[in-house]
């Protein structure tokens, strides 16, 4: 699968969800990708960000969501639709 398409199973699942919040924990988000998220992901807020240039946040902003809350202790992240 190509670096471009890697996340495209959490975009599908994303853009299939029709709430304005979605709460998934890190656990849910790799069993939906099918691979473990990259460690950094459990260290760093700096990860689930918004911007364009990472490939997983360009998952979550195609589907028309962004991260709105990250709990790393708890390892949930908060999607929510819009800007």
């Amino acid at each position: 699968m190509s670096k471009r398409n890697k996340y495209a199973l959490l975009t599908n699942h994303l853009k299939n969800d029709n709430r304005l919040e979605i709460e998934l924990t890190f656990n849910q988000i790799e069993k939906i990708l099918g691979f473990a998220l990259p460690s950094s992901s459990r260290k760093y807020k700096a990860n689930w960000s918004n911007g364009l240039s990472r490939a997983m946040s360009r998952s979550w902003i195609e589907a028309g969501y962004h991260t709105n809350e990250v709990d790393l202790a708890k390892e949930v992240v908060i999607f929510a639709k819009g800007d």
